[in-house]
C-alpha cells in the first residue's frame, strides 16, 4: 500500500516575493560553496533572517517534518537539534506580467555568526587524518579517529554521533551522507584544542518510509541502508541482519552499549502519537495524509520500539 500527502492550500502562509539573494550574498552567512549554491540556489530573506526555501509536493513533506518533531523531541537530551521547517507557498515574480508559486519548506539558516561550519566531507581541514572522499567514511572509523585527538568536548560530540545515528535508524533516515553532516566549532584557541559539536540536523526528508518516487510506502524495505555505514563501506551492496536485528545499529550497540542504551530508552518511552496526530485529516490543515496513513505510521513506530527493545538486550 501506497500513502500520498494532501495538500490544501488554503491553510499553508504564502511569501510574497521575498528577496532572494546572490551566491556572494549568501555567503557572508553560510558556509556554502559555490557548487553547493548551484545546486541549491533558492535563499532569500525573509524577516529580516536569511531562509532557505526546499520546494516539495510529494511525501518528502512528511519525511521531513515527522523527522524534524522526532529529533525535538528526543535529540535535547543529546544536545541535538532539527533545523526548524515551516510549510509555505512561495511567490516570487517570474516576469513583469506573470507569478510564480511553489510549494514547499521553508528554513531559518542554521548556521550562527558565532561558529565556524564544516561538513563532514572537509573535516579533514581540523584532523588531517580523515578520509577526504565523500564515500569513504563509517560511523565506527569516524569515532575511532576522532577519539584520538584532543577534542575538549569528545565524550559529548561522540554522544552526539551515536545519538543522531540511532535517530536515523528509528525514523529510517536514509540519506544522512558525510556532505549533510554538519559541525560547527568556535575559532581555535591557544592551545589549538577544538570544541567540536554537531550543527542543526538538515535534510531528514528521506525517512519514514518515504519512497524515491515521493510516497509513504508500507512495502518499505525492512533492512535499514544508511548513507554512512557503521562499519562495512560495501554494506548498501550485501545488506544483511544480525540475528533478525539491524545490522549496523547492532554493531553499534556492541562497541558502545550505554551510548546507545541511554537513546534507545528515551525513544521507546517517548510518545509519538500526539505528533502523529498533527497530520491527521483535518478541516484547516495544510500538509495531512490519510487515516490509513497515520496508522501505518503508528505501527511503523511500534516497530522499531520493538525490535530497539531486541537491539537493546544485546549489551548483556
Amino acid at each position: 500500500m501506497t500513502y500520498s500527502i494532501n495538500i490544501n492550500r488554503k491553510y499553508i502562509e504564502r511569501v510574497i516575493n521575498p528577496a532572494r539573494l546572490t551566491f556572494s550574498q549568501v555567503e557572508k552567512s553560510v558556509a556554502i560553496s559555490h557548487k553547493l549554491y548551484r545546486e541549491k540556489p533558492d535563499w532569500y530573506i525573509v524577516n529580516n533572517f536569511v531562509h532557505y526555501f526546499k520546494t516539495h509536493k510529494d511525501a518528502r513533506f512528511i519525511g521531513e517534518l515527522l523527522s524534524k518533531d522526532v529529533i525535538s523531541l528526543v535529540g535535547g537530551s543529546f544536545h541535538l537539534a532539527p533545523a526548524e521547517y515551516k510549510p509555505v507557498i512561495l511567490v516570487e515574480h517570474a516576469n513583469k506580467m506573470m507569478l510564480s508559486e511553489r510549494v514547499g519548506l521553508l528554513s531559518p539558516n542554521v548556521q550562527s555568526s558565532e561558529f565556524n561550519y564544516c561538513d563532514l566531507t572537509t573535516l579533514h581541514n581540523l584532523f588531517y587524518d580523515l578520509p577526504r572522499q565523500h564515500n569513504a567514511f563509517t560511523i565506527k572509523g569516524l569515532l575511532e579517529i576522532l577519539s584520538r585527538h584532543d577534542i575538549p568536548n569528545y565524550e559529548e560530540l561522540k554522544l552526539q554521533i551515536i545519538a543522531t545515528y540511532v535517530i536515523d535508524w528509528f525514523t529510517h533516515q536514509l540519506d544522512r551522507n558525510s556532505c549533510n553532516l554538519l559541525f560547527e566549532y568556535s575559532d581555535l584557541s591557544f592551545d589549538d584544542l577544538i570544541p567540536l559539536r554537531l550543527a542543526r540536523l538538515i535534510d531528514s526528508e528521506s525517512s519514514f518510509a518515504v519512497s524515491p518516487n515521493g510516497v509513504i510506502d508500507s512495502e518499505y524495505p525492512k533492512i535499514w541502508i544508511p548513507a554512512i555505514p557503521y562499519s562495512q563501506l560495501e554494506f548498501k551492496n550485501h545488506p544483511e541482519q544480525f540475528e533478525g536485528l539491524d545490522y549496523n545499529i547492532s554493531e553499534l550497540m556492541l562497541d558502545y552499549p550505554e551510548e546507545v542504551a541511554a537513546v534507545i530508552n528515551i525513544l521507546c518511552t517517548t510518545d509519538f502519537n500526539p505528533v502523529l496526530k498533527k497530520y491527521a485529516p483535518c478541516y484547516n490543515a495544510g500538509i495531512s495524509v490519510s487515516d490509513d496513513c497515520i496508522s501505518f505510521l503508528k505501527s511503523f513506530i511500534d516497530e522499531k520500539k520493538e525490535e530497539a527493545t531486541k537491539i537493546k538486550s544485546l549489551q548483556f
